[in-house]
């Protein structure tokens, strides 16, 4: 009996060690270069800010600049574009209830000729390459400017009593409750027909207040005010109707689709309320916008917030690394990415000069367990490369590829993973084909596969993002790993290939050596499933520390049960 539970210590402390090592791996790998990570850039519309380039290209110029803007991130291992489809009641999709953009084709109503629908087109091309998609739209701003030349089909026209004029553009007034139902129509009519990941909104609610007392929604307020005494209070509750109604409506068409903000950077301040933040700016959210950002993230509402804090690290009023730690304390379990100033790093004067300030950023950034990326406004001031930031970030900060953070209030559930892994010598390197599994008990098959190259001398660890050397669409069952042998039939490698649901839920990896153990192992599907998780912090630890897992709760069961015998 003693020598036995001798052994039995020995085999617990020599796979605990493995077990420890393993993890101390993956924690560094994560710490380092996480192998979850939110990359995103806003492309704006308009004005042709980032796209197009100008209102009169060609629809095959249009399409090559956009494959041109796609390839460049997609080279910099992005991973998600905001594009925006709805810059001011207008649409870059064929719509029967808004007209064509003039940022498109020049004049407001006129469709692309020849003819193609650019928001299928982006679609198309973002899903290719493994990039999500989030239709950015401005919920209430109707006519950009004075100067705007509107057509005689654009909503302004047909419904001016919805509307309200400040400061030379025209809104949507948020209190109309028929304005509000057309806004809610126009977002549904999308996410019924186009194959999107997101639904964007930016920080344009109410207008930005320059100082003038804002009065034009008097009229709507005597009119349906209903119990609110407050004018305030009404303007707020007018946004939230907004906010839960889209959210209800994405639910109801399509629950994979993700809702999200990019708001203005100051939810509210310390001096008019506790829960405010540490900033000095006199302007917020809640208090000016009319916006309750946070009470959105409470209800559940959005699925994830981008605040737009585009002040620099060493703002007083307003630093950068307290206001991402202010939202980091209120997003209540959704996910929160930040927002960066790309229009003013070393274009504006003072601090915006110093070449450090955005590396210090996203360094910081990424530090942060609860903030889990990045978006940057906009492409066409980080495609200028000021600083030699578009360099770093494609070469050092983002040299690996990074799977965007799953949702699991959305689907916890993931696919099942590839079936029959086929490895064939090519003379490039080796030929991965695989076979398409049935459908998880969601109902969902894979929406892409993960293909991971570990050298053999290497311990497998799927948490290491340098190991992925491709993501695949799911109609693609077949990978080209290039390498050079060094000697003939020599095999550096060990693979593996796992599936990856709408949200990015990964299924377990199939491989060689999984299919090897299943064929040899004595440990049943219902001890042992493909689903196993150690722990929510750590979801997709390698099969082998899984199996380490196992063996240490079966050692300890063993231990136990002699120790019983022993008295």
């Amino acid at each position: 009996m003693a020598k036995e539970m001798l052994l039995l210590i020995v085999r617990v402390v020599l796979v605990c060690s493995v077990l420890v090592s393993f993890l101390n791996e993956e924690i560094i790998c994560q710490n380092t270069f996480p192998k979850r990570e939110f990359r995103a850039v806003f492309i704006a519309t308009v004005n042709n800010l980032d796209f197009p380039s100008n209102s009169f290209l060609s629809t095959q110029a249009q399409k090559e600049e956009f494959i041109s803007i796609l390839n460049r991130l997609s080279n910099a291992r992005f991973n998600a574009v905001f594009v925006q489809v709805r810059p001011a009641a207008d649409a870059f999709y064929e719509s029967s209830l808004e007209p064509w953009s003039e940022w498109l084709t020049g004049k407001q109503g006129e469709a692309p000729r020849p003819y193609y629908d650019p928001l299928a087109f982006m679609v198309e091309e973002c899903h290719k390459r493994g990039i999500e998609i989030h239709a950015w739209l401005n919920p209430y701003r109707a006519v950009q400017s004075s100067s705007s030349n509107v057509c005689f089909q654009h909503i302004t026209k047909r419904k001016p009593e919805w509307f309200f004029q400040y400061e030379g553009a025209t809104y949507f007034d948020p209190g109309h409750p028929e304005a509000r139902k057309f806004i809610v129509d126009v977002i549904a009519d999308i996410v019924s027909r186009y194959d999107i990941d997101g639904i964007h909104f930016d920080d344009y609610f109410y207008p930005y207040p320059n100082g003038k007392l804002f009065t034009q929604d008097y009229p709507t307020f005597y009119k349906y005010k209903g119990n609110f005494s407050y004018l305030d209070d009404w303007r707020r509750n007018n946004v939230n109707q907004l906010i839960r109604e889209v959210s209800e409506i994405i639910r109801s068409i399509n629950p994979r689709i993700k809702f999200g903000v990019s708001p203005y950077g100051i939810w509210r301040e310390k001096s008019v309320s506790d829960e405010g933040s540490e900033t000095r700016i006199g302007q917020s959210c809640y208090d000016h916008l009319y916006a309750d950002v946070r009470l959105w993230l409470q209800k559940g509402w959005i699925d994830y917030v981008a605040p737009q804090l585009y002040q620099h690290t060493k703002y007083e009023r307003a630093p950068f690394k307290k206001m991402v730690q202010w939202w980091e304390k209120n997003c209540f379990g959704k996910h929160l990415y930040i927002s960066h100033a790309m229009y003013r790093y070393m274009i504006e004067e003072g601090e915006w000069q110093n070449k450090e300030e955005m590396y210090e950023q996203v360094r910081f950034v990424r530090s942060r367990k609860e903030t889990l990326g990045s978006v940057f406004y906009s492409y066409s001031k980080l495609a200028l490369n000021k600083g030699k930031f578009f360099d770093f970030l494609r070469d050092e900060f983002y040299q690996y590829p990074a799977l965007p953070p799953t949702m699991p209030w959305i689907d916890s559930i993931p696919p099942l993973p590839p079936v029959q892994l086929y490895i064939t010598e090519h003379p490039l390197g080796n030929k991965l084909s695989w076979l398409s599994p049935s459908e998880a008990k969601d109902g969902e098959k894979p929406f892409r596969y993960v293909v991971y190259a570990i050298p053999k001398q290497h311990t497998p660890n799927l948490e290491n993002p340098s190991y992925i050397v491709g993501i695949l669409p799911a109609t693609q069952t077949e990978f080209l790993h290039v390498f050079r042998r060094n000697y003939p039939g020599e095999e550096p490698f060990q693979y593996y290939v796992t599936s990856l649901d709408r949200l990015h839920n990964e299924s377990m990896p199939w491989s060689e050596e999984l299919e090897a153990f299943y064929k040899t192992s004595e440990v049943s599907d219902e001890k042992f499933p493909l689903n196993f998780v150690v722990s929510d912090e750590y979801p997709y630890l390698s099969i082998h520390i899984q199996y380490f897992y196992y063996q240490t709760l079966e050692m300890l069961k063993e231990w136990l049960h002699l120790s019983e015998k022993s008295y």
